[in-house]
């Protein structure tokens, strides 16, 4: 962005459009005066016959004429664009926005001949959705739900297991103990966008005297945890030395592959045509590797390419900065850290602070992505069948920390939600290698250019 302000954007335009609409009316006007001479006082049939330029000027004058009224336009048009298009798409934000709100209102009361889009989140969530008490048909034991006015506080407001406003939306897609699958894609009833509308009526009824801005996950994301950080890398599995799936892997490659062949070698193609093929492929590859040594060094060093706190590492990220699960288990006798084996009671142990509940969550969520995965693979299922095990099956407590010198640990206990035994996890923190790919990129572009236009020129000998 511009360091202006609007105002200041929109003298700045107004003014060079003036100026330019002025060199129009004088370039134009100019014109019209030397069409408007007496011409010399001689017989008509003694003059000389118009010259292409006297017939060319008074075209080209009026060719120029419009086209500095068409620059003019551009010059007031592209910058009021830019100066009102942020306001005109929050605007619509806002209004979508508000329509969500209202279908989700309807949505969670009850079904009937007036509302035909209700769902009945009411009926165990209570008629303003702060909680309410049902019978377990199975036990026959009273169940307290959920106040889902104060939902968006999360572990603040007692909703231990929501961070973040994706966790709200897991849960009413999947289900959660009791509470049924409501996505299609979990054999549930709803598609996604009556969903969001559901999700966004309920952040918009928070209880503000229980869920402040500062503990509100849903619209304070450093509330919660970072999803950068929920998203934990676990056992990450590598392929050909990166630290990716190989399927994913794979999928990418044709990508690109294909991106290249489609959009690099037609321009080959017409460049060959025209200057031959060794030509045609030294100027293609000149101007597109001097093109990569400018865009991966946006890439890497930023450039101020989005405004003053333009971030670095735009470019294609390495593995990110996560806990890693070393060891995992009931009773787990080889352990990579000699401070794992007195856990939780060894005075290297530290309880976490109030200022760690972020790294508390990374490594909660973390955990639970493990077990899930651990789970899910013993079983058979994949992520998104039916019946797959989710991070909410599981419950994480007793969270420690600890160093191994520059190295930062952490374990915990957890145990499946619906029975199982407690068992023990130990993780190391891996700082990640997110610049790796910019580098690799900026450094390889530069040597590429270097072989094709290094060296020297061979020696002259006059003409053949």
């Amino acid at each position: 962005m511009l360091a202006l302000s609007k105002a200041q954007g929109l003298i700045i335009a107004v003014g060079g459009a003036v100026v330019l609409l002025a060199a129009g009316g004088a370039l134009v006007s100019r014109g019209r005066v030397r069409r408007t001479e007496e011409p010399p006082r001689i017989p008509f049939a003694m003059r000389p016959g118009p010259s292409d330029p006297d017939l060319e000027t008074p075209l080209l004058t009026k060719l120029q004429g419009w086209g500095v009224l068409l620059v003019a336009f551009f010059v007031i048009w592209i910058p009021l664009t830019w100066l009102f298009e942020p306001h005109t798409n929050l605007d619509q934000e806002k209004a979508l926005l508000t329509d969500s709100i209202a279908r989700g209102r309807s949505a969670v009361q009850l079904f009937s001949e007036e509302n035909q889009g209700g769902v009945g989140c009411v009926r165990c969530h209570g008629p303003e959705l702060r909680g309410s008490v049902i019978l377990n048909t199975t036990t026959q034991t009273p169940i307290p739900t959920p106040n889902l006015t104060t939902v968006c506080g999360g572990p603040w407001t007692g909703h231990v297991l929501i961070y973040s406003l994706n966790d709200i939306y897991i849960t009413v897609q999947q289900g959660r103990g009791l509470m049924p699958s409501w996505s299609i894609r979990y054999a549930g009833a709803l598609d996604d966008q009556q969903i969001n509308d559901i999700v966004n009526y309920v952040v918009s009824i928070q209880d503000k005297t229980q869920v402040p801005f500062k503990h509100n996950v849903c619209i304070n994301p450093p509330a919660g945890a970072p999803d950068h950080q929920r998203a934990t890398m676990m056992l990450a599995q590598t392929c050909l030395g990166f630290h990716i799936e190989c399927g994913n892997l794979v999928k990418g490659g044709l990508g690109v592959t294909v991106g290249f062949v489609l959009f690099i070698g037609s321009v080959l193609l017409m460049l060959s045509a025209v200057f031959g093929r060794k030509m045609g492929y030294l100027v293609l590859s000149v101007s597109l590797f001097g093109w990569m040594i400018l865009f991966s060094a946006v890439w890497t060093f930023g450039f101020f390419s989005q405004g003053p706190k333009t971030p670095v590492d735009l470019g294609p990220r390495g593995r990110e900065p996560g806990w890693v699960v070393e060891a995992a288990g009931q009773n787990v006798t080889t352990l990579p850290y000699p401070q794992f084996k007195s856990y939780p009671t060894g005075s290297a142990w530290k309880a976490p602070t109030p200022g760690q509940s972020a790294s508390v969550q990374s490594v909660s969520g973390g955990i639970q992505a493990y077990l899930a995965q651990q789970a899910n693979q013993r079983a058979g299922l994949g992520q998104f069948e039916s019946g797959a095990f989710q991070t909410t099956d599981f419950t994480v407590q007793n969270v420690r920390f600890a160093a191994d010198g520059h190295t930062s640990l952490a374990a915990a206990q957890a145990f499946y939600n619906g029975g199982g035994p407690l068992v023990a996890l130990y993780l190391r923190h891996d700082s990640g290698s997110v610049i790796v790919y910019s580098w690799m990129f900026l450094i390889g572009e530069r040597e590429r250019k270097d072989i094709l236009t290094g060296g020297s020129a061979p020696p002259w000998y006059g003409p053949a």
